[in-house]
């Protein structure tokens, strides 16, 4: 297999996670050219989903708010995009999480929700640490900024003239505060476990001396408490709620390194380098004292 390319097998070694064309790369070596096949897109092509897609990367600044519209389910929303005046899909609010598989890998604080009787089970939530710096800054950043908008468009939005106090009353933040002390700070991420765009979820199942990453197509079952993960999502904007508001991320890609076992039964036992283990199959049974 090439590196840098993709072959839609059940099992891939590849030294460069690359997903398919309509998704983004995991950043995983920042010392990676360009292939020559252009079917893929990767954070190095700095033209539109743009080299080392990291928050680090987005100029809240820069940042576009639209009018307020109504979606196709009757809710209301805010498109937000990074390039003012482009309606360009790939230049939505999208970043990896993590800088890389090496730095600042995040937790499941607990496995990925179960829907309510009544709610839409193809779309859950994981609530991840969050772990990097930047991230941190960037999320709280995003956040003041969401308020702040919020604030001078209330009379768009809401009907009437809202103080800044008044709208971070209504806002859901992106960025929750430790639950206790010790704690870190954590986001939650939606997954799409439907047909139609479903989250794409990788399984690592190893990884060798030189780096080269193994690793296996998993799923939303693999999205287990206590996994580490790295990250890509995306967001359309703002939504609004009854009285509430707020800007939801969803993973587009999860890599998962998967929490391994303690060994059991007779592989349990730590022998010497010249001794082996061999089942006795003629054996009679032996009898058990209670």
């Amino acid at each position: 297999m090439q590196q840098g390319a993709c072959t839609h097998a059940r099992h891939c070694t590849v030294k460069y996670c690359v997903i398919p064309f309509k998704h983004l790369i995991f950043f995983v070596n920042p010392n990676y050219d360009k292939p020559a096949n252009q079917n893929v897109r990767l954070f190095c092509d700095k033209s539109r989903t743009s080299a080392l897609m990291l928050c680090t990367n987005i100029d809240l600044e820069n940042l576009e708010y639209r009018q307020l519209t109504t979606n196709k389910s009757g809710g209301k929303m805010v498109q937000v995009t990074t390039v003012p005046g482009s309606s360009d899909w790939n230049d939505k609010i999208r970043f990896q999480m993590s800088e890389n598989e090496n730095t600042h890998l995040q937790v499941a604080v607990w496995p990925l929700s179960t829907p309510m009787q009544g709610q839409d089970a193809s779309r859950r939530t994981l609530e991840l640490t969050v772990e990097s710096p930047d991230l941190e800054r960037f999320l709280s950043e995003l956040d003041k900024k969401n308020i702040e908008i919020a604030s001078t468009k209330s009379e768009e939005w809401f009907k009437k003239s809202l103080s800044i106090a008044q709208v971070e009353g209504m806002y859901i933040y992106m960025c929750k505060p430790p639950s206790k002390d010790g704690d870190k700070r954590t986001v939650k991420v939606k997954v799409n476990c439907g047909e139609q765009r479903p989250t794409n979820i990788y399984v690592v199942e190893s990884t060798d001396a030189n780096g080269t990453i193994s690793y296996t197509k998993g799923s939303h079952t693999d999205l287990n408490k206590g996994v580490k993960a790295m990250v890509i999502v995306e967001t359309t904007g703002l939504w609004f709620m009854n009285r509430t508001f707020g800007m939801s991320l969803n993973a587009t890609e999860i890599l998962v390194w998967p929490q391994r076992r303690t060994a059991t039964g007779i592989h349990a036992f730590t022998v010497s380098g010249n001794a082996k283990l061999s089942l006795n199959n003629d054996s009679p049974d032996e009898e058990m004292d209670y």
